[in-house]
């Protein structure tokens, strides 16, 4: 997990993030609701893009292929919707 202070060295303009919901959120809420959270810009402008970490733990070619098209499907639904 990074530390919240670390958070800006990470920005970018669309951010995509793991989520490990299985060991509790507690501490992935607590960073979520932190002010240097919600002042990244790809948070700002809701160009931020979840994906459980079950659904991105594989690294061969067919779970790779999967997540490019979740990816791609994220990303367009949130391009429809605007």
């Amino acid at each position: 997990m990074i530390a919240s202070g670390e958070l800006s060295a990470y920005a970018a303009d669309h951010m995509v993030v793991s989520i490990y919901e299985e060991g509790g959120m507690e501490k992935t809420n607590r960073l979520l609701a932190s002010d240097a959270w919600r002042n990244l810009p790809a948070v700002r402008e809701d160009r931020v893009y979840a994906i459980p970490v079950t659904k991105c733990f594989a690294n061969d070619g067919v779970s790779l292929q999967k997540l490019t098209d979740m990816l791609v499907d994220m990303l367009h639904s949130r391009q429809n919707q605007k």
